[in-house]
């Protein structure tokens, strides 16, 4: 038997406004699955579309050790760069950062001799994966690779009535599983993987099947927009970022081991159902996004905060963290600072804060 009772209200959920006083909103079209109260970014190119943060920036930074020979490697959202040694290694690492700057989707790749490092940019709607780096003969070590943003913050998502509640089945593929058959891979065989009309570098078949899926997993995962690639027994599941369309064009096997029946692939491509912790309630692609830009909202923060704490929002997803998520963590390489935004209330983790929001 229940003998006493809260006189408190329960604190809110994430995106809701804080209190009644003055605030600012706008209204702009969803480019991805938004869930309440997550910061949102401008999307480049449009005018009045927003989606959740993105990295777009790379600095990698060398130890300026000794490097004397071999070739330089990596992948660069799942395409290949590579460049043999040339006189130095300021000669090489210019030569690879050329080589980086020209792919299409990439703005600037720049070596800094001084600094050692090479600082490669995005276009801003791209989320920039370089793979690790290999090949580099010598004693020098690539000491980091750390990633951050070149966004226009816009505000926070406001949570609204409007939005059904519940799992909801998006109305496009985003989620595809390849199925692999007959003899398994093996010494010497191949697999290209096609996503989104762009073939992927080729995968040679490595140790055993097992490593060789779990490498075309790898780079598939490199593919832009693509949030997991996964492997169980023989069958591969790819996702897609909620609601961004995602087409496994093919999968292709060359059979250089002569198998008596050559391995093959079959692709069932689907829609996923979006399940998010703050009661699975979102804003679905091209739905109109009700966005903060002046007052106060709460979020759920990752970590405990306080009211002297400077406002993060996240950009590199990990774990049960979201982009778009609020914490305090200094790391650029998955966060970045909101000036115009403090924290009002104090939270623990996975509580509710308010935050105070002026943007001009």
């Amino acid at each position: 038997m229940q003998l006493s009772y809260s006189q408190e209200i329960g604190i809110a959920v994430a995106g809701l406004l804080a209190d009644s006083g003055i605030n600012d909103k706008n209204s702009f079209r969803a480019e991805e699955v938004i869930a309440f109260g997550l910061g949102l970014i401008k999307s480049v190119g449009e005018d009045s579309v927003v989606r959740l943060p993105l990295r777009n920036v790379c600095t990698i930074l060398d130890d300026a050790g000794t490097y004397s020979s071999g070739t330089f490697v990596c992948t660069v959202n799942g395409t290949a760069i590579s460049v043999a040694y040339d006189s130095d290694a300021d000669t090489t690492l210019t030569a690879v950062a050329a080589a980086i700057q020209a792919l299409t989707f990439i703005l600037t790749a720049v070596r800094s001799n001084g600094d050692n490092t090479i600082v490669v940019t995005a276009e801003e709607n791209i989320d920039l994966v370089i793979g690790t780096i290999s090949g580099l003969i010598g004693g020098m070590v690539i000491t980091s690779q750390l990633y951050t943003v070149t966004d226009t913050f816009l505000g926070i998502s406001v949570k609204t009535g409007d939005i059904e509640q519940g799992n909801r089945l998006l109305d496009i593929n985003d989620q595809s599983v390849i199925t692999f058959a007959n003899d398994a891979l093996t010494t010497s065989d191949t697999v290209t993987v096609t996503v989104n009309g762009v073939a992927l570098t080729v995968v040679t078949y490595a140790t055993s099947e097992a490593v060789t899926l779990q490498l075309v997993c790898d780079r598939i995962k490199e593919v832009n927009g693509v949030a997991s690639a996964t492997y169980s027994g023989r069958v591969i599941t790819v996702l897609n970022r909620p609601g961004l369309p995602l087409v496994v064009n093919s999968v292709v096997i060359a059979d250089n081991a002569l198998a008596s029946v050559a391995p093959s692939a079959a692709i069932v491509a689907s829609m996923q159902a979006v399940t998010f912790n703050s009661g699975d309630v979102f804003y679905a692609p091209t739905e109109m996004v009700t966005v903060l830009r002046k007052g106060r909202i709460y979020v759920q923060v990752e970590v405990a905060v306080t009211s002297d704490d400077d406002v993060y929002v996240r950009h590199v997803a990990s774990g049960t963290k979201v982009r778009g998520g609020f914490g305090n963590v200094v790391d650029s390489s998955t966060c970045f600072k909101v000036s115009a935004a403090r924290y009002v209330t104090s939270a623990a983790a996975a509580g509710f804060a308010i935050v105070e929001i002026n943007l001009p």
